[in-house]
């Protein structure tokens, strides 16, 4: 990490920005794979909260807005005892109304997708190292028979004469 002495050569929003970094020691991890504790999993993590976030609008669209502190704690209230009501009579029914479409499963199916296109990622460069590999043993050899040939040509023993 940057030293304090090398911070302090810095312009001001430079040193701004290296003091936030520094109070927030997650921060450069969370953003760098380099940097995190988690190596190659760091990229089948997601990078948004839109998962989260996705509850905020459903709630909104539930509750509806632009109301007073008082009528949305009601609202939400109402809310929750009806959600609490569903998910236990789902639960003593075993009747979901789509089981492929709640929040696990949602996850589940992405980080899915998530792996197996880091695996395809990995696999991917392997057979490109491979292909690059086999190209200059290719662009080597052809040099090598392109001297051969010149040698042949040059060398003017009666063997290499055309008959």
């Amino acid at each position: 990490m940057l030293s304090d002495a090398v911070a302090r050569k810095m312009g001001f929003f430079r040193q701004t920005w290296w003091k936030h970094k520094k109070m927030h020691h997650w921060l450069l991890p969370a953003l760098i794979p380099y940097l995190s504790k988690i190596g190659d999993n760091f990229d089948l993590l997601e990078p948004n909260t839109n998962l989260g976030e996705g509850q905020h609008r459903w709630n909104n669209v539930q509750t509806g807005v632009d109301m007073t502190t008082i009528e949305s704690l009601m609202k939400y209230e109402q809310l929750d005892i009806s959600v609490e009501s569903q998910l236990q009579a789902a639960e003593r029914t075993g009747d979901l109304r789509n089981t492929r479409n709640n929040l696990v499963h949602r996850y589940i199916s992405r980080s899915n997708r998530r792996i197996a296109a880091h695996e395809k990622y990995k696999h991917t460069r392997v057979v490109d190292a491979k292909v690059r590999l086999r190209e200059v043993t290719v662009a080597e050899t052809q040099s090598r028979l392109k001297k051969a040939k010149a040698a042949v040509e040059s060398d003017p023993s009666p063997r290499n004469q055309p008959r």
